[in-house]
């Protein structure tokens, strides 16, 4: 609608809303401050560029994941009676779980897209072999699971499935977290831990770069998405 999450209308019909836990790592690598780093391969043998890019890529991922689900399913909540169920994806930002080519990329935007449809080749180059082990199958199976009965049903959950409860405003505003190791996945109900006043607390406060370079960023790298 003209007005967003403003408008008054409202179709409450059961929602679910996703999102990777580092969904600024796309952004960041194309932004055109760092594309020329990705491009000579300097974000990954240059320490001081790649601790530009981890800067961005934490405090991003952190600014977006509240903003898709919890900073939505707060804008909504107070017009809907129907469940608003939110999944956060963590599986990639564990170096050990994934091919060695989805390191920068992490939990990125789209990476729930190789969990829906294991044949797509869209982001192949990002996540090499990473969702071919057994850990990651049976994520996959899960989360198709969670999505075909929701479909169905407009409730994701399933008997053999971890409990996927809806989010609420008052009660601990928790998400479902999905991860995989080599051999099994995880899916637990947490809550996201953090504020935005946090995040930009913590922006301050972070010296793991030199405060010059953190200012540009800031500037013209991170400022405008949100």
């Amino acid at each position: 609608p003209k007005n967003g999450f403003a408008t008054t209308q409202y179709n409450d019909v059961p929602l679910l809303m996703i999102t990777g836990e580092q969904e600024f790592s796309l952004f960041g690598l194309f932004d055109p401050y760092f594309a020329k780093y990705v491009a000579d391969d300097s974000i990954n043998t240059d320490e001081g560029i790649n601790k530009q890019f981890q800067f961005v890529n934490t405090y991003g991922g952190q600014f977006y994941s509240l903003f898709n689900v919890n900073d939505s399913a707060e804008q909504l909540i107070n017009n809907y009676q129907e469940p608003i169920y939110n999944m956060e994806i963590a599986f990639g930002a564990n170096e050990k779980n994934i091919d060695k080519v989805m390191k920068n990329f992490g939990s990125f935007h789209g990476v729930f897209v190789p969990l829906l449809d294991s044949n797509n080749k869209n982001y192949e180059q990002f996540v090499g072999t990473s969702y071919e082990s057994e850990g990651a199958k049976k994520m996959q199976a899960a989360f198709q699971d969670y999505l075909y009965s929701f479909i169905k049903t407009g409730n994701p959950n399933q008997e053999e499935l971890p409990e996927w409860t809806p989010w609420t405003l008052n009660g601990a505003r928790e998400n479902l977290y999905l991860d995989a190791d080599k051999t099994s996945f995880s899916a637990v109900m947490q809550e996201k831990g953090y504020s935005y006043e946090e995040i930009l607390n913590n922006i301050e406060e972070d010296q793991s770069i030199p405060e010059e370079q953190k200012e540009y960023l800031v500037k013209n790298v991170l400022n405008g998405r949100w």
